[in-house]
């Protein structure tokens, strides 16, 4: 496989770096499709040369080692060229086995600067080095030692300050007992943003990277479930339509949407006495936010009655990352 990037530049280094370690021996490594990013793998041939397949791997194939995941937009492979921006790495093993002290440090040598909240990509990465850190059995705290910075020493980079963090909250939920965790944000004015970067240049797509975060998080464990209460605070946009349209796209699971507007059409006691209009003008933000509280507080749809049952809120955009709700499970529970 060949792209033409130019020399020096970090992405196309790193790229190649990684093109040209996984044609070593004993080294078969897929690479990961997702959110419309052309997919990879080598295939071992009979003779031991390794070809290179477009494509999800076929049935059967088993990576020979730890893979290392490298994506690159469909137009990329099209030309067979791309800009040095366009190669987002997913994953990275620079040198097979576990994760360690060195390798950490070869990993923030080369990520980004700089971290986008709205890329799929970076989230899956984040998720994935995380995954590696747990696996790998490293001291948490040296981690964060190498990468959260001082007076001193500069921070890692954010997308691997994410990752470690991401790490640790999962390593505390793991500790906590069961419970439910009840995640609730308010919609307004959220047409653009509850898009894809495809469909709108200020989409987020929030409403699947929020979902994507919590699975990664509760993933393997026991007695411990989560659900997300979006509310449309009487949305001039009809962002709860655009809510359902994203759940059913992506066959989101755990997600509840309401409508702030059946608390006045049903004269929910609590808003009436409140002074909630038909329209939501008078509210907004806070009626939405409480209507999910209370929805939470009734609903016992997952646990039985002893099983504690821990509700947040949030904002609709994706300033606060729910793979670090680990964290707050940690500090009530624990």
């Amino acid at each position: 496989l060949r792209l033409s990037l130019r020399a020096r530049s970090p992405s196309a280094f790193f790229f190649s770096r990684c093109c040209s370690a996984q044609r070593k021996k004993g080294s078969d490594p897929g690479l990961l499709d997702l959110d419309g990013m052309a997919t990879f793998c080598y295939i071992r041939q009979p003779d031991g040369t390794l070809k290179v397949h477009q494509g999800p791997p076929p049935a059967g194939y088993v990576p020979v080692s730890q893979p290392s995941f490298v994506a690159a937009p469909p137009s990329a492979v099209r030309s067979m060229a791309a800009p040095p921006a366009a190669i987002r790495t997913m994953r990275v093993s620079t040198a097979g086995g576990r994760m360690d002290r060195n390798k950490l440090l070869a990993l923030n040598a080369s990520m980004p600067v700089s971290r986008d909240l709205t890329n799929m990509q970076e989230t899956m990465q984040v998720l994935s080095i995380a995954s590696e850190i747990i696996a790998s059995g490293m001291d948490i705290e040296e981690c964060k030692a190498l990468t959260y910075g001082s007076e001193t020493e500069p921070a890692a980079s954010p997308v691997l300050v994410s990752a470690v963090g991401a790490a640790e909250s999962k390593m505390l939920l793991k500790k906590a007992p069961p419970h439910h965790l009840v995640c609730v944000f308010a919609m307004y004015g959220e047409k653009n943003r509850i898009r894809t970067k495809a469909e709108h240049e200020n989409g987020q797509d929030f409403m699947n990277i929020k979902v994507k975060q919590l699975e990664w998080l509760f993933a393997g464990e026991t007695g411990k479930t989560w659900e997300i209460v979006a509310v449309d605070d009487g949305c001039p946009d009809d962002s709860k339509s655009l809510a359902k349209k994203a759940v059913e796209k992506n066959r989101l699971k755990n997600v509840t949407i309401l409508d702030l507007k059946n608390a006045y059409k049903e004269k929910n006691p609590f808003f009436m006495e409140r002074g909630l209009d038909e329209a939501c003008k008078k509210s907004r933000k806070g009626g939405a936010i409480l209507y999910g509280l209370q929805y939470a507080a009734q609903t016992k749809p997952f646990y039985p009655e002893q099983k504690p049952r821990l509700v947040m809120y949030t904002d609709s955009d994706l300033s606060t990352d729910m793979a670090l709700c680990g964290l707050l499970s940690d500090g009530i529970l624990n």
